[in-house]
């Protein structure tokens, strides 16, 4: 689910997919895109955008090393494990390809819009759709193991825990499902849609709802163990490092409470809401981005202001770090690559579209 500055452009695309749709089946569906740009040497950065496209880049240098072109938007960030690049489309596939060459390994058809960002726990893919679909799939093969209907859209990806996989959806329930079966173990309700995906820090698992309360429960049974209400809906995944939960909202406000009471540590006031950003947690630095494109670098302790990065547009989700470089994308259609120490850009890559996914690092 996209906050309301992208609801439009969220409504456009999906009106032009069912057009695309409908011109596909009358005129016949042309097959994806793959394109080889450049030898894959050293570490590389993966990242998906609206226009359709996974990405493949040239971590030192930005240099497209190849491109996939699934014909459906993409709001998922690329997960990857075991060779492979995993994420799901607008056009209701989830898809697996080779990282180091972007060649198809498979996909699968769920028949919905795939919005939730797909995780890989012990060889299974776990990965949710708009219509309330849940799924697990064999990572290698893309095999279905089972499918669980849910009671609403599944907008924010999962967690895990041992045997257990949390799911939230835009009708307000948390799903703890059976990891290996797809069986619902407990389920807890919010009037309040959930619009991001829940965290676990191997206590307690965090939701975060529409309302922008963001609440403890214990793993077993999903009691209720603490909560604390913001000033606005959260959309961005909590996070948690070294026992604090790192909260980013659309009331503009970054929060840190103590994981084992929700008691209040700092908060900052960013220039614009955080929309999806859900904070990155790296030594002693809190990265969160903002619609207006701004990413924040905050002192993990203090939550006062290291340094701050300036995208042309907004930045829509999170950023990821690697070997003391940040990746992140932005609405201006660029990739950027951000000294840590310093906030300052090293190379900037342009896509096809806005990048509103978070990329993901891998190689030697």
């Amino acid at each position: 689910m996209r906050s309301q500055p992208l609801r439009a452009s969220r409504l456009v695309c999906t009106v032009g997919m069912l057009l695309l749709g409908w011109l596909m089946s009358a005129c016949g569906s042309p097959p994806p895109v793959h394109s080889v740009v450049a030898s894959s040497t050293g570490a590389t950065v993966y990242t998906t955008s609206t226009d359709g496209s996974a990405y493949a880049l040239d971590a030192t240098t930005g240099a497209i090393r190849w491109t996939y072109q699934t014909g459906g938007a993409i709001y998922t960030s690329p997960t990857v494990t075991d060779g492979m690049v995993i994420f799901g489309s607008l056009n209701g596939r989830i898809y697996a390809l080779e990282a180091a060459t972007g060649i198809l390994i498979w996909s699968y058809n769920t028949t919905s819009p795939a919005d939730a960002s797909p995780i890989v726990v012990n060889d299974i893919v776990y990965a949710g759709t708009d219509s309330g679909d849940f799924f697990a799939f064999d990572e290698k093969t893309g095999k279905l193991r089972w499918m669980t209907h849910l009671d609403g859209a599944i907008y924010g990806g999962a967690a895990a825990s041992p045997g257990t996989i949390y799911v939230g959806t835009h009708s307000g329930t948390l799903y703890a499902l059976d990891a290996v079966t797809g069986k619902i173990v407990w389920q807890t309700f919010s009037i309040h849609a959930i619009l991001a995906a829940p965290a676990f820090d191997g206590h307690f698992i965090y939701r975060a709802t529409a309302d922008g309360t963001v609440t403890a429960l214990e793993p077993v049974h999903g009691s209720v163990v603490w909560s604390y209400k913001t000033r606005g809906p959260i959309e961005a995944t909590p996070t948690i490092a070294n026992g604090i939960v790192y909260i980013a909202g659309d009331d503009h406000t970054v929060y840190a409470l103590f994981a084992e009471t929700g008691t209040l540590l700092w908060q900052f006031k960013l220039d614009d809401a955080a929309l999806g950003s859900a904070p990155v947690v790296d030594g002693n630095l809190v990265l969160v981005g903002t619609y207006s494109g701004s990413l924040y670098a905050l002192d993990s302790q203090t939550g006062k202001r290291v340094w701050r990065f300036k995208a042309r547009t907004g930045i829509s989700a999170s950023a990821a770090i690697f070997n003391n470089v940040i990746f992140v994308g932005s609405n201006d259609h660029n990739l950027y690559a951000i000294n840590a120490s310093n906030g300052q850009e090293l190379w900037q890559q342009t896509t096809g579209d806005s990048i509103q996914t978070t990329p993901a690092v891998g190689g030697p």
